[in-house]
């Protein structure tokens, strides 16, 4: 009866780590890549109309469960480019720029290049989790553009804990930073910049 038991355990075991999924409530930066910038001047209506993710992959990583630090999938609970869009979406709002479903004046679209987390085991020195995030941004108004290239790289802090519970808290340091890269972004804030009506 003992070795049934420690079978289903086994198996149970096994199945749970055929993915690490992110949970939400995890998602929040570490305190040394949680800047939030609030733009002081506004911003014209702009649309997030498109986020077109060009790396080919279901996932957004590889974790190292078990004690054989097996290679297994990272995602998002839900689609990455709906939550990711939707991520960008509430973070530039949050940060005073005027997102809008409708009545917009210009038209933001978002090419991921790159999104990718793992974790770094090396020898004699603390598990880490890095993340790496490289995107394209363009905005559309009238018969003018704007286009910008926008990257990062976070590693997590060298301390003792697992590095599969540091990939949430770094994915969302990386994408914190990209979104301040872009509301810092000062040819970018003077092309969606609102013009006054007179």
């Amino acid at each position: 009866m003992k070795e049934l038991l420690f079978a289903i355990t086994l198996l149970t075991i096994s199945c749970a780590q055929q993915k690490v999924v992110l949970k939400e409530q995890n998602l929040i930066p570490y305190e040394d890549f949680s800047k939030v910038t609030i733009l002081n001047e506004a911003t014209m209506p702009i649309k997030l109309s498109a986020l077109v993710d060009q790396r080919n992959v279901a996932e957004v990583g590889q974790a190292r469960t078990g004690a054989q630090f097996k290679k297994t999938p990272v995602e998002f609970k839900y689609n990455f480019s709906e939550y990711f869009k939707d991520y960008l979406r509430n973070s530039l709002s949050r940060r005073n720029v005027l997102m809008v479903m409708t009545d917009e004046k210009a038209v933001m679209s978002i090419v991921v290049k790159e999104f990718w987390t793992k974790e770094v085991l090396e020898r004699f020195k603390p598990e880490r989790a890095s993340c790496k995030i490289a995107i394209d941004v363009k905005v559309v108004k009238e018969d003018d553009s704007y286009s910008g290239s926008f990257w990062t790289e976070v590693k997590s802090p060298g301390d003792m804990g697992d590095a599969t519970e540091k990939l949430a808290p770094t994915i969302a340091s990386c994408m914190n930073i990209i979104v301040e890269k872009i509301v810092n972004d000062k040819n970018l804030l003077e092309f969606i910049k609102s013009k006054p009506l007179i």
